[in-house]
């Protein structure tokens, strides 16, 4: 099984003493932590060869266009994109999908209806519903099932006509953990032949991404949550990225991807996502990256649910302490290992301010996730309190943190 002690060492972060002890990062599912090798490929390229893309041989602008093309390919191979002309860079997933939202809707009429879920991150559910209405568009929300924080299917498919256009889901809530049924959304949505948009962002650092197995018009992730920079990347269907309309100004290139990237690229960020990659691909084994990723996510797959037995075993002893979401040992591949809970006697605040001052990293709120707590009826209530487990967490963090709680 995966030990996060063979990289706990690559992590600045983890290594550092504040107020006489090491601290502990239970926030992953806000943003990760990152390696050493992350952050000298950026400081490397800022350093040593800071340029914009122009037609020259000068070794700066040279070495920029290298990192330009070696990102799109450290992207499809992450994604299993069919080519680096489908991948798309923004700033992050929430300003990508703001600016595909409007061209994405241009194609919508009225009559036409779009469906989201009520597990999902907002920035996959308020801008599409922003979209909705500025075209006349109705937006159905799926429901949850309360009792698991699971996407109710039997709603879903009372919902979904012939009059859907286009579908907005999500992989995994970054609130509680729960993974939702991409095979079977999947199938309601090829059904009726709408568009999908897939939010991969939380999934991102424990499932590896396989755009053309799951057959999606788009899939969006943030680098950030996976050991890289502050970066958003879009799979789009070729067919999509060339027929759309992009809002771009005029000298911009007409074609996809370069269309899409409006103004001057993130070119450090783009040689930190490279850094990423690799550190994911050298936890495993193969010939290739996408092998070595494979593998990578394998290991770190067995390690992870471990944990999150781990966790759950204790955090049952705990009185007053409740853990939404899926709880049962034996359902933990439904799941990712992050986990939403709340104390009797505390506000999630409270809770977290308790924990920050014991060096131990864990928010409290709504995360983004409203569909989430409104259906928990927490939204007036703080929310939740988040703890999120990335594979450089540790077993004895999980001792930590209980003994803190008691």
């Amino acid at each position: 099984m995966f030990d996060p002690a063979s990289v706990r060492g690559q992590f600045p972060a983890l290594n550092q003493t504040i107020n006489g002890t090491q601290p502990i990062f239970f926030d992953g599912p806000g943003g990760t932590q990152m390696p050493q090798s992350v952050l000298d490929a950026m400081t490397k390229y800022l350093g040593l060869s800071n340029a914009n893309l122009l037609k020259s041989p000068f070794f700066a602008v040279q070495e920029t266009w290298r990192i330009v093309n070696e990102a799109r390919e450290h992207a499809a191979v992450f994604m299993n994109a069919p080519s680096p002309e489908n991948i798309v860079f923004g700033a992050n997933m929430t300003s990508i999908t703001a600016h595909f939202s409007r061209s994405i809707s241009k194609e919508w009429n009225p009559g036409d209806e779009i469906i989201v879920t009520a597990l999902d991150h907002s920035a996959n559910v308020s801008l599409w519903q922003l979209a909705a209405e500025e075209r006349g568009v109705k937006c159905h929300v799926v429901r949850l099932n309360p009792d698991e924080c699971t996407v109710d299917y039997d709603h879903f498919e009372k919902l979904i006509s012939k009059k859907t256009k286009f579908i907005a889901f999500g992989a995994a809530s970054n609130a509680c953990g729960t993974r939702s049924d991409v095979a079977r959304t999947m199938k309601l949505a090829k059904s009726v032949g709408a568009i999908t948009y897939l939010d991969w962002v939380h999934a991102a650092p424990h499932y590896l991404p396989n755009v053309q197995a799951i057959g999606c018009d788009f899939m969006v992730l943030s680098a950030y949550k996976f050991f890289g920079p502050h970066m958003g990347v879009l799979f789009g269907k070729k067919e999509h990225l060339e027929r759309l309309k992009a809002f771009k100004i005029a000298p911009a290139p007409e074609t996809a991807p370069d269309k899409w990237e409006t103004g001057t690229k993130n070119f450090e960020a783009q040689a930190g996502f490279i850094a990423a990659i690799k550190y994911l691909a050298s936890l495993g084994e193969g010939d290739s990256l996408r092998t070595k990723l494979m593998s990578s996510y394998a290991n770190v797959a067995v390690y992870e649910q471990e944990w999150s037995k781990l966790f759950l075993n204790n955090i049952s002893h705990l009185k007053g302490v409740k853990v939404y979401g899926i709880t049962d040992p034996k359902r933990l591949t439904e799941r990712t290992s992050t986990f939403a809970i709340t104390m009797d006697a505390h506000t999630p605040q409270e809770l977290s301010d308790y924990l920050a001052k014991h060096n131990i990293s864990a928010g409290a709120g709504s995360f983004y996730a409203n569909g989430i707590t409104e259906t928990l009826g927490l939204a007036d209530k703080g929310g939740i309190v988040r703890i999120g487990c990335i594979h450089y967490n540790t077993f004895k963090e999980i001792e930590r943190l209980l003994e803190v709680l008691i």
